[in-house]
């Protein structure tokens, strides 16, 4: 899927940006600068509204910069300083990141993905391993009921289906109905958690709003919930499924890999700056702005070529070769940049990289088996 994109990619490059904009009403950014300069300007007054106090923001912006450096134990005490301190809007966001620094010594539900591996002759990596490993963690967090799992997992079917696929006629009445309970739902487990609070962050989240009602409503943690159920793991699918994909494609990677397991970091940074989950997101321009020469007005929708970035050649040597021992891989825009960056960023790459250690485990004894072993098309199993 990325490679058509990237072909596309190539076609805009070669047209001129304002010729595009007249025949579309969209402007595709393709690069890593410019991708920066629009993130950076065209969402920042999001964050504006929220800065009730100036220092909160100062702290937030810190811990933020923190997390997108690495420097994990300075953002979660950074964190858990505004978790604590801060206006009920960045409490919120704070309790967020807070939750996800915490799990990443010790991922909840990270355990049953791995049992379903383990000793199996033949699985489908997508639906036994990329798919509930990220999705357990984030439902662990977020409060779920484990019983609740496999209704909430369809529902996000659904959610990809409709927000990414193209349903069939009959299908969209089934697709909206099940969207429809899936956000009551959303809506019954903060009013559960009300009841019976935990140690959650649906929980955090009420704590929070029970101090300041108006600033954080019960209806807007619902729809915190509902967004974090999805994007909290669906991204992370593709993470784990696109490294497993580029490391089998050429069989001497995924050899090099199994001899050599301290490379999996570098191999899922790579599969972010090559093969991003995401490739392309939309933004819309809050005021008439000139970007590369093309006057854009108010209300612009945009584009931005995420996977486009990854292979810029003005930001990275042979972009279109996938190497494992890339030192600037980490310079990629996969998880956003400033304060748009990812705050589930780094537990992200500690999901994909905990999956990629877990498939390599049968291999350690014979590092040149995996081209036996594996099936590009999704499938694991004996050849």
């Amino acid at each position: 899927m990325s490679d058509i994109f990237h072909e596309v990619d190539e076609e805009v490059r070669r047209d001129k940006a304002a010729e595009f904009w007249k025949k579309y009403q969209n402007l595709v950014l393709a690069g890593a600068a410019l991708i920066v300069l629009a993130a950076a300007g065209f969402r920042y007054w999001q964050y504006e509204r929220e800065r009730a106090q100036q220092a909160a923001g100062d702290q937030f912006q810190q811990a933020l910069a923190a997390l997108e450096g690495g420097k994990l134990d300075e953002a979660k005490a950074g964190f858990d300083k505004i978790a604590a301190e801060a206006p009920s809007g960045y409490r919120a966001l704070a309790q967020m990141a807070a939750a996800g620094a915490k799990a990443q010594s010790d991922p909840p539900g990270a355990a049953a993905a791995f049992d379903a591996v383990a000793g199996a002759d033949e699985f489908d990596l997508v639906a036994t391993l990329a798919f509930p490993l990220p999705a357990n963690i984030v439902f662990s967090l977020m409060g779920v009921p484990e019983d609740d799992y496999a209704q909430l997992k369809q529902w996000c079917g659904y959610r990809a289906a409709l927000s990414w696929g193209r349903p069939a006629p009959e299908d969209q009445v089934e697709i909206a109905t099940s969207m429809a309970a899936y956000r009551r739902y959303m809506r019954s487990l903060v009013d559960l958690k009300v009841r019976t609070p935990g140690d959650a962050l649906a929980s955090d989240l009420i704590a929070i709003h029970d101090e300041a009602p108006d600033r954080l409503t019960l209806d807007e943690i619902a729809s915190i919930l509902f967004s974090l159920s999805f994007a909290g793991h669906e991204t992370t699918t593709g993470l784990i499924s696109n490294t497993v994909r580029r490391l089998l494609e050429d069989p001497s990677r995924w050899d090099e890999i199994a001899a050599a397991p301290d490379l999996i970091p570098n191999a899922v940074e790579e599969t972010l700056r090559y093969d991003p989950s995401v490739a392309v997101w939309r933004r819309v321009t809050t005021r008439p702005v000139t970007l590369a020469g093309t006057d854009l007005p108010q209300g612009a929708r945009l584009y931005l070529w995420l996977a486009s970035a990854g292979r810029d050649e003005a930001a990275f040597a042979e972009p279109d070769r996938f190497d494992l021992h890339r030192r600037d891989a980490e310079r990629h825009l996969a998880f956003g940049k400033g304060q748009h960056f990812c705050l589930g960023a780094n537990f992200g790459r500690l999901e994909a990289q905990l999956a990629i250690a877990e498939l390599l485990e049968p291999l350690r004894a014979d590092p040149g088996s995996a081209a036996a072993l594996f099936d590009i098309d999704g499938t694991l199993a004996p050849i």
